[in-house]
């Protein structure tokens, strides 16, 4: 081991004992710090080789999860509010068992990379996030956002060969469209960077609307262009439709006010948009990619046919890359289940760029309707909470989570948004935090977690 690599690991072992130290007093802490540091893991990528194990997210999640089981002594709370529990247990358990079936003892990693970040609801559900933290993670979501709008406007100032001057690989965390730098923030590629900000947006606008003359609402109001301005830069349109469909939802739920600015952003964008150089709307209204993606599902179609309980979870996507290429002695079982492991020596194996179309390929169509299901319950119950939440703000914190449900199921027809990290952490974290909000009566009980 370097003499870095040995600093580094003295470092997160002192980082780590302050840390369990302050998890231990109160558990929650240990989520409100795993959110801000949880986008900047890519930075991994240009630090020095060993300061920090790429494992510590993990680590961290797994710390805060016992210290919450034993500060709570084994009993969580009995009025968090999750509704879509049982469609979650099952496609939890529907794909664990599909994934030992298909790939055995390496069934681990398909189910830590898509079932892992479930943990946040259970560290929620033993130790609830009170009003001040949700309020502490809003304030924490913000500050992300615009540190990683601003890095991404500096990426297209510095370009492209500064960047891979820096560590960056190009093809990997550098990326070009039509010729343009795709701005990726702090992460390790522009999809994560842009469905962030995304996020972001929505979850802030909602809060900061609910109280206008708050300094921080004033300070994200002013920002908000900035915030725009570094998510088109990414050139990732799956999070333009997402924000688009947030925001109507958002509109419609709580604040007519963002329909009203929708409609005229419309308008004001129309005369843009025409006199922009033809070079940049070429790469944003381009059909090539969505074309790709309709070849891709249309080829694979007669798999689901001939699969009708899905090819087993880990063989398209991030889990099966991950297998291809870290397993070069893969069962030949599993490798003929994965699209085009077969011959992983010429190419990774099928990325449908649809997380719809992952689930209906890996767990078939029983998979897909209980995933389906869970979005839906996902984002009635948090409608549900922001009109009956007890604090007005929780009420705007739950209308923007019901606007990032709905954009996340929007951006998801294009691209693999619940694996995409920390896409997937911060969904299932945000969830959390809404089960954990109080709300008044209904039907003679209440919900939610008195703060």
């Amino acid at each position: 081991m370097t003499f870095a690599g040995v600093i580094g690991y003295l470092i997160v072992l002192v980082g780590f004992g302050v840390t369990a130290n302050a998890i231990w007093r109160r558990p929650a802490r240990g989520l409100l710090v795993l959110a801000a540091l949880l986008p900047f893991h890519g930075l991994l990528k240009v630090l020095p080789h060993g300061l920090v194990p790429s494992f510590w997210k993990e680590g961290l999640i797994l710390l805060t999860l016992v210290l919450a089981v034993v500060g709570a002594r084994g009993r969580p709370r009995g009025d968090f509010h999750a509704p879509w529990w049982p469609a979650v247990a099952a496609l939890v358990v529907f794909g664990s068992l599909s994934a030992v079936f298909t790939a055995g003892t390496l069934a681990a990693l398909p189910v830590k990379i898509t079932f892992f970040y479930v943990l946040l609801v259970v560290i929620c559900w033993f130790a609830p996030l009170t009003v001040h933290d949700r309020d502490r993670l809003v304030t924490v979501l913000m500050a992300i956002g615009v540190v990683n709008a601003v890095y991404g406007v500096v990426q297209q100032m510095l370009g492209t060969e500064r960047l891979v001057a820096m560590g960056y690989e190009y093809g990997q965390e550098v990326r070009e469209a039509g010729g343009m730098l795709r701005s990726f923030g702090t992460f390790n590629q522009p999809f994560p960077y842009a469905l962030m900000l995304m996020l972001v947006i929505l979850i802030g606008l909602s809060v900061s609307l609910n109280d206008p003359s708050r300094l921080r609402s004033k300070v994200f109001f002013w920002c908000m262009p900035l915030l725009l301005v570094g998510q088109a830069l990414s050139v990732v349109r799956a999070s333009f439709i997402g924000l688009i469909t947030g925001l109507v939802v958002l509109g419609v739920i709580r604040y007519r006010v963002v329909l009203y600015a929708l409609g005229g952003l419309a308008v004001a964008a129309l005369p843009v948009l025409l006199l922009a150089p033809t070079s940049i709307t070429g790469t944003i209204f381009s059909t090539a990619s969505s074309q790709t993606r309709a070849d891709g599902w249309k080829a694979t179609m007669g798999s689901v046919v001939d699969n009708p309980f899905g090819k087993g979870l880990g063989t398209s996507g991030a889990a099966a890359e991950q297998l291809v290429t870290d397993g070069p002695h893969l069962p030949e079982s599993l490798a003929v289940r994965i699209d085009g492991a077969s011959a992983y020596a010429f190419g990774l194996p099928y990325q449908p760029d649809s997380y719809y179309m992952k689930v209906l390929v890996e767990l078939g169509p029983i998979g897909l309707w209980l995933f389906v299901t869970f979005l839906v319950v996902s984002l009635l119950s948090a409608v549900t909470v922001s009109r009956r939440a007890v604090i007005p703000y929780d009420g705007a914190f739950a209308a923007g989570v019901a606007a990032v449900i709905a954009a996340s199921a929007a951006a998801s027809i294009g691209a693999t948004l619940y694996e995409i990290f920390p896409m997937d952490a911060f969904t299932w974290l945000l969830l959390g935090a809404v089960g954990c909000i109080q709300v008044t009566a209904v039907g003679g009980r209440s919900m939610g977690v008195r703060a």
